[in-house]
């Protein structure tokens, strides 16, 4: 029996060995270094913070394949406490539990099995089963050292070249890094920047979309996450159009009973003396359901319906510089946005505020391929006005109730990338911001809120 034993050991090793070197692994390691900000209680000025991603797909069999991937986020031990005065905490580079005002909490090391899910793919078919990022309008954002995931069933079927459909249902996301500061610094408790109250303490846990969408602090005492009632996820459905001159695209979600959403994108393509011209439009749309419709965010009562209008005309030229020009224009109500989705045009890297009630946006942006071989940089600057949005936040030891914008919202963003080797990416983050409740006066009828940004960040990402 030894010799039979000893074969099927033989081939059973040989089968995992060649199956293991079939196996692809994407693998990530990143570095967030905040060098300096501003010490006013609002802008985040401290933070030494490092990600890694693991992801493993396996070969193909029957057209599918099985991909596992798992984030780990935590501090590199240099990032400061709160309770130093001249220290604010960049709580969105990190993963922790923010609720308990215990900073050793916050930057507790968090992992997630972030990734299991089936593909299948044939030649008009593409169906992914399982936890999964989601590349669509209503959930795609801008993220730091770990983006949202979704479990998720999602489909994509080709008719005919170039019209598709994309069906898809989403039963459950965990917050990603970011979705603190889209919750608080970026959307002023407002849930209008793509978070809701549960990014504060239950980001890396997969959650029920509603319960997580109608999350709220267990009281005004205790600031731990009190969960919403559960829904039947969220359904979506998109039909796009794109060829080489015009792209089309259109998409509803279907939120049980909290909100439906539509979106509509137009755009068209031309060429004339060496320069690329595009230009788009969108449209957003949001119907709140009766669930939802006298939910109070901070005092933003969502029971009318927002819709938000775009426009962007870009110019490419030689495949080195491109200037966008970028208008949004929103109606007399908030637009909620608690599961990460951020299309706008006119978003810059911290401000969300074409979100907001009543808000003319416009913004100009402008990126450069530089003379040194993998060297880019990119400028922009929007101006957002002032909102009719209102809001409740604690700063610096003191009450701010029921504030209206005091400054016009405005920001200014410069980036600057380079690529010495393949798999390494460095960047120069700078932000100038002004929060449009910059100057509000506290409870006391004294105190002036300082909210403003001068934010300078260092980023590294080497890829396996």
């Amino acid at each position: 029996m030894k010799k039979p034993l000893s074969l099927i050991s033989v081939f059973l090793v040989s089968s995992i060995s060649l199956f293991a070197q079939d196996i692809k692994l994407d693998a990530k390691v990143s570095l967030y270094h905040i060098l300096k900000d501003k010490s006013n209680e609002y802008a985040p000025n401290n933070a030494t913070v490092y990600s890694a991603n693991l992801k493993l797909t396996s070969p193909e069999f029957f057209k599918t394949t099985l991909s596992v991937g798992a984030y780990i986020v935590g501090d590199v031990g240099l990032t400061g406490d709160d309770s130093d005065s001249d220290i604010k905490v960049a709580k969105g580079l990190l993963l922790g539990d923010a609720t308990s005002g215990d900073d050793s909490d916050v930057k507790e090391t968090v992992a997630l099995l972030s990734e299991t899910y089936l593909k299948y793919r044939d030649d008009a078919l593409l169906v992914n089963i399982g936890r999964q990022s989601l590349n669509t309008p209503m959930t795609k954002n801008k993220y730091s050292t770990m983006p949202n995931f979704y479990e998720a069933v999602d489909l994509d079927y080709i008719f005919f070249k170039p019209l598709s459909i994309k069906l898809g249902y989403i039963t459950r996301m965990a917050y990603g890094s970011r979705s603190i500061s889209d919750f608080g610094l970026i959307g002023d408790a407002t849930a209008t920047a793509g978070a809701s109250y549960a990014s504060k303490g239950r980001s890396a846990e997969f959650i029920n979309m509603g319960a997580i969408a109608t999350a709220t602090k267990t009281s005004s005492t205790d600031q731990t996450v009190k969960l919403g009632k559960e829904s039947d996820g969220v359904s979506m459905i998109a039909l796009k159009y794109k060829d080489s001159d015009i792209n089309l695209q259109s998409w509803y979600y279907f939120a049980d009973d909290i909100s439906h959403i539509l979106y509509l994108e137009a755009g068209y393509s031309l060429l004339f003396s060496g320069i690329k011209m595009d230009v788009s439009a969108q449209y957003l749309a949001q119907d709140y359901q009766d669930r939802f419709k006298n939910l109070s965010v901070n005092n933003n009562l969502y029971n009318k319906n927002s819709s938000i209008v775009g426009t962007k005309i870009s110019f490419k030229y030689n495949k080195t510089t491109n200037i966008s020009l970028n208008y949004t224009n929103s109606n007399d109500a908030s637009f909620f946005t608690p599961w990460g989705g951020d299309p706008l045009y006119t978003t810059t890297l911290v401000s969300r505020n074409s979100y907001r009630p009543d808000v003319q946006a416009y913004k100009i942006d402008l990126k450069q391929n530089l003379p040194i071989d993998g060297m880019k940089i990119m400028l922009a600057y929007a101006d957002y006005g002032k909102s009719d949005l209102w809001t409740s936040f604690k700063q610096g030891g003191k009450i701010y109730k029921n504030v209206t914008p005091y400054s016009k919202g405005k920001e200014f963003d410069l980036v600057l990338s380079y690529k010495p080797v393949k798999n390494l990416l460095t960047k120069m983050m700078y932000v100038i911001q002004t929060n449009e409740f910059d100057g509000v006066i506290a409870t006391d009828g004294i105190t002036k809120a300082e909210r403003t940004m001068n934010h300078l960040r260092f980023i590294a990402v080497y890829k396996f």
